[in-house]
């Protein structure tokens, strides 16, 4: 599974925005429509499952490298 991929930001109505995830990832973590996550910013953003369902524990981050 890749660690870096770089994605468009998509228009999501009339007034928001928002990134869509390769479905590898949501498989990997477990993360299924209506989920909800976590987003940090500080410096860089960061996106992470609230709650860790299976062994895949770990935040993906933009600061993170191929």
């Amino acid at each position: 599974m890749p660690q870096k991929e770089n994605r468009k930001i998509v228009r999501i109505g009339k007034t928001s925005l928002g990134i869509i995830l390769p479905k590898a990832w949501l498989r990997y973590f477990s993360i299924n429509a209506g989920d909800e996550v976590e987003v940090i910013s500080n410096g860089h953003i960061t996106v992470r499952p609230l709650i860790t369902k299976t062994n895949n524990a770990g935040p993906f981050s933009s600061e993170e490298s191929a």
